[in-house]
């Protein structure tokens, strides 16, 4: 059963905070309690990509053969593998610059991807250039770069130089998803590609977890499998099914809209982590409030989701204004159509006068009309009275 419009705005509403609280948690338990990074993102997609699979199992369990099948065949294979490789990119370079640059910047950062998405579909000739699309993009994306300036020149953080690559990365992987799963639908399902990708980029991750030999993390910790049960199940599992749901109701400019939230809540929440959780004592974070740089970089890139939201709707309109008008208008064909096979019109391709006034058309014999004429002619003459033909010989 759909959503109704106010429990889908509420539903993203709070999916929103949900995100931003992912972010802290992954924070938490590999800065605060000491989780190797690539480990616990490793145990995190695993968790979540067998819930996904559960999921798969009991809503679409007869097309799982015919598409997995399909996913072997030349049309799909590359595709798929791309999809594969940018979401275990983007799961590992997320984990890398929460590490160095902190939750803020993860949420800033996944804010900003529609932006960037938006940009590089203009330089390939894609989409054309829409003013209010455009500078909600910029917005989005000048707040991403005043983040990475107000971090950079900030004496709070370490490794920055991999924190922003990670960051960067993190931005175009997520792009080039978004991008090349399109390609997969309406063949596949949702449910489908999001389990295989994920299972996929696990492999991947445990491939990298045996080179770098940290195939572990803390399980005697209880505080470890809160924020992993948080993080696989709440925010990788349910967050996504519930935003999902609202997605169907809702328009793309209302999820622009909202998405917004995420990189505003995230500073705050993050500051109720430094404050009030009890091992979150590192060496470069303090219990205070957010920088005011990072505050405007968010609330620019919050701006800037509303305006491209704005361009977004607008554009959406004119969409259905003209397939309103194509539709009109092929009624109006359609109607024209009717009336004249029911009266079907007296077609000719040469009209002249004959004989006598007839008019010649191509079921017309000249020559048959004109040896009809002298007869009646004739016929004329022959019935005329014998005193009127003397007197018309005298005279």
């Amino acid at each position: 059963m759909p959503l109704s419009f106010a429990q889908a705005n509420i539903i993203l509403f709070l999916t929103q905070f949900g995100f931003a609280g992912l972010n802290v948690a992954q924070v938490y338990a590999i800065v605060d309690i000491g989780n190797e990074q690539l480990a616990f993102q490793f145990f995190k997609t695993c968790l979540g990509s067998l819930l996904f699979l559960f999921l798969l199992l009991l809503t679409d369990r007869d097309r799982i053969i015919e598409q997995a099948k399909q996913t072997l065949t030349k049309k799909y294979a590359a595709t798929f593998l791309i999809c594969c490789v940018c979401l275990a990119v983007f799961e590992v370079s997320l984990i890398i610059t929460l590490t160095d640059l902190g939750a803020t910047m993860v949420s800033i950062g996944i804010s900003c991807t529609g932006g960037v998405a938006y940009i590089l579909n203009l330089v390939l000739g894609v989409e054309k250039v829409l003013s209010k699309k455009l500078i909600g993009s910029l917005l989005t994306v000048g707040g991403a770069c005043l983040a990475v300036k107000v971090t950079w020149f900030s004496s709070d953080q370490k490794d920055r130089g991999v924190g922003v690559i990670a960051m960067i990365l993190m931005i175009f992987a997520m792009v080039g998803y978004y991008m090349f799963q399109k390609k997969l639908y309406p063949d596949y399902t949702v449910t489908f590609v999001t389990t295989f990708t994920l299972l996929t980029a696990c492999l991947f991750m445990f491939i990298g977890c045996l080179i770098s030999g940290t195939l572990t993390i803390h399980w005697s910790d209880p505080q470890t499998w809160y924020c992993l049960i948080y993080s696989g199940f709440v925010g990788q599992f349910l967050l996504y099914i519930a935003s999902n749901s609202a997605n169907v109701v809702l328009t793309a400019p209302m999820i622009c809209l909202y998405q917004g939230i995420q990189p505003i809540a995230t500073p705050w929440l993050d500051m109720i982590r430094l404050c009030e959780f009890p091992r979150a004592n590192g060496e470069f974070e303090k219990c205070e409030t957010p920088p005011n740089g990072i505050l405007l970089a968010a609330f620019m890139v919050a701006m800037g989701l509303g305006v491209f939201g704005w361009g977004e709707s607008d554009s959406m309109k004119r969409q259905q204004a003209l397939k309103a008008a194509e539709k009109y208008s092929n009624l109006v064909e359609d109607a024209e159509q009717k009336q004249a096979s029911s009266n079907p019109p007296h077609i000719t391709t040469d009209v002249a006068a004959g004989p006598d006034g007839y008019l010649l058309t191509p079921n017309d014999n000249a020559g048959e009309l004109l040896r009809k004429s002298r007869d009646s002619m004739e016929e004329n003459l022959m019935s005329t009275p014998t005193s009127i033909k003397r007197s018309a010989f005298t005279v």
